[in-house]
């Protein structure tokens, strides 16, 4: 009896810290978000300055006899813009559903485009990836908004269509660019890679550290033409003739 008493009076007090504890939660979150979005604009401040996207990311020695990866594809507007300038073969691996069918009408007329409904990275495996638009990911948590995605590895690709050279490959791909470069360089995949066009995403804290690390590991065979920490970098192929516009 003097249980259920007690019990009785602590319930509604026990409920009222759980809201307190739930909202401080909330705060704690949005709080997070928030940083992470100021944090976001001011890095690619320099890079909208200078109009990046419609410069460095565009300007490459290319033509209609070159190969192009977009490992990321999402809705296809830079393989796009990148087939209106040089007219190259492009390879677009885009895993998302929404996102492929998108691709696929766009370039339902276009035999030197084709589109791959799978990701590049490290291993073939199958994940769960988190719907959030283009910051889609497997490494972010959104329980609400999820896919069953296909990943196959980069070198295995390479090797199984018998790829000799990749002209220009662009990364994009939410966190999984760590491993993915990882199995180019194991691989030595790298050496046929005539630029790198990579946006390292930050994850957590060792993000910085695994950056660094992958840099350096590619200054062994290719030289950084331009760089934004967290934005956008190219890595040029050592000895290439061709410099970019």
């Amino acid at each position: 009896m003097k249980f259920k008493i007690t019990m009785t009076i602590l319930n509604p007090f026990i409920k009222a810290v759980l809201m307190v504890i739930r909202f401080l939660i909330g705060v704690t979150n949005r709080s997070t978000y928030f940083l992470k979005r100021a944090q976001a604009k001011i890095r690619t401040t320099p890079w909208r300055i200078i109009k990046g996207d419609e410069t460095l990311r565009v300007n490459y020695p290319l033509s209609h006899e070159s190969t192009v990866f977009d490992v990321g594809g999402y809705k296809g507007t830079w393989s796009e813009d990148i087939y209106e300038k040089y007219k190259s073969t492009i390879y677009i691996f885009e895993p998302i559903n929404k996102f492929t069918k998108e691709i696929t009408e766009r370039f339902s007329n276009n035999n030197d485009i084709h589109i791959y409904a799978f990701g590049l990275g490290k291993e073939d495996t199958k994940t769960t990836i988190n719907l959030e638009g283009d910051a889609s990911s497997i490494y972010t948590e959104n329980k609400d908004n999820t896919e069953q995605i296909e990943i196959k590895s980069i070198s295995n690709f390479i090797k199984e269509n018998n790829i000799k050279n990749i002209d220009l490959i662009k990364i994009n791909i939410e966190g999984g660019e760590y491993d993915l470069l990882d199995d180019l360089i194991q691989s030595k995949l790298v050496n046929i890679v005539k630029n790198i066009q990579v946006q390292f995403h930050e994850l957590d804290s060792h993000s910085y550290k695994k950056m660094k690390d992958l840099q350096k590991l590619l200054g062994n065979t290719h030289v950084k033409t331009y760089g934004y920490d967290f934005v956008w970098e190219n890595w040029k192929l050592e000895n290439t003739q061709d410099d970019n516009n």
